[in-house]
């Protein structure tokens, strides 16, 4: 058997195990399957808000107290 068959045969046999090794990441665990549907953003994303504070109404809001209300 030449050196080239030998590794052409190992080669192929690496690739399985890893094919394999991949496969066997993929599946879910316990993690994924408790918390994975609670990891998607919510339907209204901060991001998307038209309204925010500006930096001289966050200080306000900031270091006013609790029973202060406007």
């Amino acid at each position: 058997m030449s050196l080239r068959v030998a590794t052409t045969g190992l080669m192929y046999v690496l690739s399985v195990v890893l094919d394999e090794y991949i496969n066997a990441q993929k599946q879910a665990n316990g993690f994924d399957l408790r918390y994975t549907e609670t990891m998607s953003p919510l339907e209204k994303d901060w991001r998307d808000c038209s309204n925010v504070l500006s930096r001289r109404d966050f200080n306000e809001l900031m270091t006013s107290g609790w029973s202060d209300s406007k």
